[in-house]
This record gives structure tokens, C-alpha cells and sequence, in this order.
């Protein structure tokens, strides 16, 4: 409506330029308002989910933008955060790229690179975006907890230790901190630093379900099923919708030889996520230790249709196939763990007696047959 007035007065005196520089500035700030509109939709798109939506209103808002100006910088921000979410990641580190060349200061930018770096894997290089990151901004926890988290990736577990200290001495009320540490402790087999990493987590939040899972994690690796047992339940009263806790209080069932109990655990972390190779295979192993073979070997069979490539899968059917006496195909599933892993043991173990029987037995056919 503004312009529109200044179109009328210019109508009726086209000389007079203060009129014109009136309409000129109201223009301007239409177009800057649009472009504000636009980054602030393409953000709350994101956040509402509608990702495909917000990346095509950011392309459209770089458009409109300088290409060398803050508001670009944010609007690729806010396109790479929608693409990391369509699991386009070398897409998103392009628009964190540009963001960062846009402004080289900021240490948003390299983090959100080493965190999509981590997605695909390349863990050094993510350790190198969060070291510059943290030169920028050294003060910052949450940057020396993500480098510690790719080193725990690398298993530089010493290193990613000392990052975690550093994030803790920063931010000590930090819980997420605590249980970083205590996940790379685990991977060392300090158990009992990892119930002193724990303990904090829960002090300072006691309702985590990660403290309570790595402390049982810690209780489980002590042989201290029963600590263990108690550490899931409380994770599933928080959170009953995550498989992951009826998995390892199965697990831990399975330690006290309630098998029973377990096989239910094991088939309620089933029914929330139906896909994880290894609850099939220790549900089988349940089966297993009831004397319930026909079933044991179900499961390990469903084990298998998820992740053929596992030679403890076909090693443990071989076995369930041997109590049955089915010793050929005992034998086969055997051979078929070794070929995948020369060097399984377990399997090599249970071959070596396997041999024994079947030659045993076919000479005691052979001599029967000979009478």
C-alpha cells in the first residue's frame, strides 16, 4: 500500500525526488522481509517435519539472497539440517561448506559437518571439523563431547576419554557427558568406572534410560545379573517402547539360567523391533538351553534371513541340529560358519567331535552291513 502511494504522488509530480527515494527504501525492505519470511519458513518446516518442503523453500530463498551475505549463511544452515534428516549427506556437507566459507568464524558450521561426516563413517575426518570447531569456540562442551564420541568411533578410547573429561570439567551437570565416558569405559572393561560414570548421570538426571543401560551394561559384565536385571526394569518403567532394554534384561536373565523369563523378554524386544538378528539368535539359545530344538533352530533360521553373513548364527543351528541327530546337517551349517569365519573357534570346536561321530557311526553301519 506504501508503494502504491508514492506511485500516486509520483503521478502527480514526477520530479520530486524524495518520493522516490521513500518508495526505493520500502521496496527494499519488502524484499528483505520476504527473504526473512522465507529462511523462517524453511526452518520451521524442519521442525515440523516437512523436510523436502523446507529444502525447496531454502533453495528459493538462496534465490532471492546475496550469495555472499549472513542471511545465506543461515539459509544453508537450515537446507543441511532438512538434508541430513533425508539422509542426503553429501549434499548436506555442501551447504555447510558454503556456510562456512560464508562465515569462517563459526563453529556451528564445522560441527554440523563432523556430525554428518560420522553418519557416513569417516571418522577422522570429523575429528578434524570438530578440532577447528573448538578452536573457535573453546569453551564450548558440546564440541569436545562430539570429537570424543568419533574418536570413541575409531576406538581411540584413551583419546576420547580425555574429551569427555574436558566436555565434564566445562559443563559437570551435563548427564549426556557422563554417559559418553561411560560408554567409552565400557569398551575398556572398566566396569567399575563406568557405575561411578553412571551413578553421576542418574544424580543429575534419574530419569536417563542411558545411565540405567550402560550401568546395567557394567552390572552384566561384573556377573552381576540381578544388579543388571534391576538397572533394565528401571529403564523400561521410563521407557517401555525401547526393544534394546527387553534384550538386555533377557540377557541377563538368560546369566541366572531363567530362560523362561527371558525367552518373554526376548519376545516382547521382538514385537517392538522384529529386525535385530541378535535377539532372534538369543532367543534361540533359550530355546536351546529348555531342550527345545526344533524351535532353537526357528529362530536361529530367522537370525539367518537378517544377517546371513553371521557364523555364530549357523554354528549355534549346527548345534541344535546335532541334539536332534540330524548330524549331515549338522555338519553343513558347520562348514558353512567356517567359510564365512575360518576362524570361528566355536564352530571348530564343535566340529571336531561332530567328525568323530559321523565316522563312528558309519563304521558301525559298515561293520553291520559287512555282517
Amino acid at each position: 500500500r506504501a508503494v502504491e502511494c508514492y506511485d500516486r504522488v509520483l503521478q502527480i509530480d514526477p520530479t520530486d525526488a524524495s518520493t522516490y527515494l521513500r518508495k526505493g527504501k520500502t521496496e527494499i525492505r519488502i524484499v528483505f522481509i520476504g527473504i526473512a519470511v522465507d529462511c523462517f519458513l524453511g526452518s520451521s518446516l524442519s521442525e515440523i517435519g516437512l523436510y523436502e518442503e523446507a529444502v525447496e523453500c531454502c533453495d528459493e530463498c538462496i534465490e532471492i539472497c546475496s550469495p555472499d551475505d549472513t542471511i545465506s549463511c543461515f539459509v544453508y544452515i537450515c537446507e543441511g539440517h532438512a538434508l541430513v534428516e533425508l539422509c542426503r549427506y553429501t549434499q548436506a556437507i555442501e551447504c555447510f561448506d558454503r556456510a562456512r566459507k560464508l562465515n569462517k568464524e563459526d563453529s556451528f558450521t564445522y560441527a554440523n559437518k563432523g556430525i554428518v561426516l560420522c553418519e557416513l563413517e569417516e571418522y577422522e575426518q570429523a575429528v578434524e571439523c570438530f578440532k577447528n570447531a573448538i578452536q573457535i569456540d573453546p569453551t564450548n562442551a558440546s564440541l569436545y563431547e562430539q570429537k570424543g564420541n568419533a574418536l570413541n568411533d575409531l576406538e581411540k578410547f584413551d583419546l576420547a576419554i580425555e574429551c569427555y573429561d574436558i566436555a565434564i570439567g566445562i559443563d559437570p551437570l551435563n548427564a549426556e557427558f557422563y554417559q559418553s565416558k561411560g560408554s567409552a569405559l565400557i569398551n575398556l572393561e572398566s566396569y567399575e568406572e563406568v557405575l561411578d560414570c553412571c551413578n553421576r548421570a542418574l544424580e543429575i538426571d534419574p530419569l536417563s534410560t542411558e545411565g540405567y543401560y550402560l550401568k546395567g551394561m557394567a552390572y552384566l559384565n561384573l556377573k552381576k545379573p540381578t544388579q543388571a536385571i534391576a538397572c533394565y526394569d528401571e529403564a523400561i518403567q521410563i521407557d517401555p517402547l525401547c526393544s534394546d532394554f527387553y534384550y538386555k534384561k533377557g540377557e541377563s536373565l538368560s546369566e541366572l539360567n531363567e530362560y523362561k523369563s527371558a525367552i518373554s523378554c526376548y519376545d516382547k524386544a521382538l514385537e517392538l523391533n522384529p529386525l535385530v538378528s541378535s535377539t532372534h539368535n538369543h532367543k534361540g539359545y533359550a530355546l536351546f538351553e529348555l531342550q527345545e530344538y526344533y524351535q532353537a533352530i526357528e529362530s536361529f533360521d530367522k537370525a539367518l534371513e537378517i544377517d546371513p553373513q553371521r557364523s555364530m548364527f549357523r554354528s549355534n543351528k549346527g548345534e541344535a541340529l546335532e541334539k536332534l541327530g540330524l548330524l549331515e546337517e549338522a555338519m553343513e551349517s558347520y562348514n558353512q560358519a567356517l567359510a564365512l569365519d575360518p576362524a570361528d573357534d566355536l564352530a571348530n570346536e564343535r566340529k571336531k567331535p561332530l567328525e568323530a561321530r559321523i565316522r563312528e557311526e558309519k563304521s558301525c553301519t559298515d561293520s553291520v552291513d559287512d555282517h
